[in-house]
């Protein structure tokens, strides 16, 4: 944004500047339809679903164990990349011969969702096995029966997490193959008119059971906590301060009836975001976000860093009068007194603290730890918060909890000098983080409209068996190049 910076003499053109994610939209009346008349039927390359299977069960596997997730190259991982990019190289390639551009990129959410599907089916099968086991120790009378119990209790415990880890595991794979061996291919033969596309497919809130899972708070984004009340308040200076700017909420006031919602949600995804974003209405044909410059993590930079500032004003003296550059001058600084009121009012003390301490975590936090305390209790120990009352729920003679509470010292140490030296800087990070939260909270409900109109067909066989020859011929197929002609 700084590359406009000929142009910028005041703080309206610094307001001009700012800018707002184009719309997204996909037109599903495009598409045919299957057996319901509403779905899409998606067949996956067989291929792929089995690599794919082979190797979420592993990457399940491992997670559970507490192992690393991907163990480096394999023969399974090659395979499983192999046939992702198979199955998408001829899938673009048929932008030439049988199907819209639109159509591909409708079709890869199909891809996602199976993903995110099968992820379950692991997670759900392990929880079976345990139930089964309980079941028959039970009726043998087995000494075995109480750990059996207590693992099944810790299992439950520590689902959400082994399905975030399990599914943002297999996600880098994925987009690692996206933005390498497809990218020119995806460009060259789709086009670049849905750039958001692979951020709205890999989006790291998808791999969560909720957006505001803490886990995925910590290591994507940050730690705040209460969204809605931080987000209102946020909207609420804004608008008062910046007039200019148009700072719709991002949660709107009137509430839609069950009527107008949308008619499917087989992933719960538009449930569990309802509380943030509002009921999903139901946007039958046409599935669409829009967003506001609140969206657009950039803006923060542009608005409210100093250095930003500086650099506009020095480029700015060497065209305007003493006047206009004071005028300038002033004008700048009252964005900075407005976001130095912005932090003190949604972070003070003791919440910035937390935050800052998230970050320090994302790479130190592992699972033994998790095993002793939950990861905001860790942050609120850190930042100094309710210390006597942590410290009381402990078992101090415990040698992991004593190099727990070590390490974590450690940390607020570099906490309180974080503080003290560089708090400017980072609340204008943590801000950032907070606009590409609600911007991935977008892609996140648009993603789940486009789940919610596709049904994967995984044996075409069976489907056709059922005597629904015209269903079969409506059924899109993403084939490998073996089976494409």
């Amino acid at each position: 944004m700084i590359g406009n910076d000929d142009k910028i003499q005041s703080v309206q053109d610094l307001l001009t500047c700012v800018k707002q994610p184009d719309v997204i939209s996909m037109d599903c009346s495009l598409f045919n339809r299957g057996i319901d008349n509403y779905h899409v039927d998606v067949h996956l390359s067989d291929s792929f679903v089995l690599q794919a299977s082979l190797i979420i069960e592993s990457v399940v596997k491992r997670v559970i164990a507490g192992d690393r997730a991907i163990p480096g190259n394999s023969d399974e991982l090659e395979n499983f990349r192999n046939a992702f990019n198979d199955m998408m190289r001829t899938t673009f390639h048929r932008a030439k011969t049988d199907l819209q551009v639109e159509a591909i990129r409708f079709l890869q959410f199909g891809v996602v969702k199976f993903i995110l599907l099968q992820t379950r089916v692991q997670l759900d099968t392990y929880t079976k096995q345990l139930e089964e086991s309980i079941a028959q120790q039970q009726y043998a009378g087995s000494r075995s029966l109480l750990p059996s119990q207590e693992k099944l209790a810790w299992y439950r415990k520590n689902y959400n997490d082994f399905l975030y880890r399990a599914n943002r595991a297999v996600f880098q794979q994925l987009q690692r193959e996206e933005n390498g061996h497809l990218r020119g291919l995806r460009t060259q033969l789709l086009g670049s008119e849905f750039p958001e596309l692979v951020n709205i497919l890999y989006n790291p809130m998808l791999t969560a059971d909720s957006p505001t899972d803490i886990l995925l708070l910590v290591e994507n984004y940050g730690l705040w906590t209460d969204f809605n009340e931080t987000n209102a308040e946020l909207e609420t200076m804004l608008q008062a301060h910046l007039k200019e700017l148009p700072t719709l909420p991002l949660k709107p006031v009137k509430q839609r009836s069950s009527a107008q919602s949308e008619v499917f949600d087989e992933l719960s995804g538009l449930f569990s975001v309802q509380s943030l974003l509002g009921p999903s209405d139901d946007q039958s044909n046409e599935v669409s976000e829009s967003f506001t410059w609140l969206e657009q993590p950039g803006n923060v930079r542009l608005l409210f860093d100093g250095a930003v500032h500086d650099a506009y004003l020095q480029k700015a003296k060497e065209t305007q009068g003493m006047i206009d550059h004071r005028s300038f001058k002033s004008a700048l600084k009252e964005l900075l007194k407005l976001i130095s009121e912005i932090r003190e009012k949604l972070f003070p003390e003791k919440l910035m603290k937390e935050a800052l301490a998230a970050y320090l975590l994302r790479e130190k936090w592992i699972r033994a730890d998790r095993e002793t305390f939950p990861l905001e209790t860790a942050c609120a120990y850190i930042a100094g918060n309710d210390i006597k009352r942590i410290l009381s729920k402990l078992d101090l003679e415990k040698e992991s909890t004593a190099a727990l509470l070590k390490k974590l010292d450690e940390i607020a140490v570099d906490v309180n000098r974080l503080y003290r030296e560089e708090l400017y800087e980072k609340f204008l990070r943590l801000l950032s983080d907070f606009c590409r939260y609600r911007l991935h909270l977008k892609y996140f409900r648009f993603a789940h409209r486009i789940f919610n109109r596709v049904k994967l067909i995984l044996n075409l066989k069976n489907f056709n068996s059922r005597g629904r020859e015209a269903s079969f011929t409506n059924c899109y197929d993403l084939m490998n190049p073996r089976n494409w002609k």
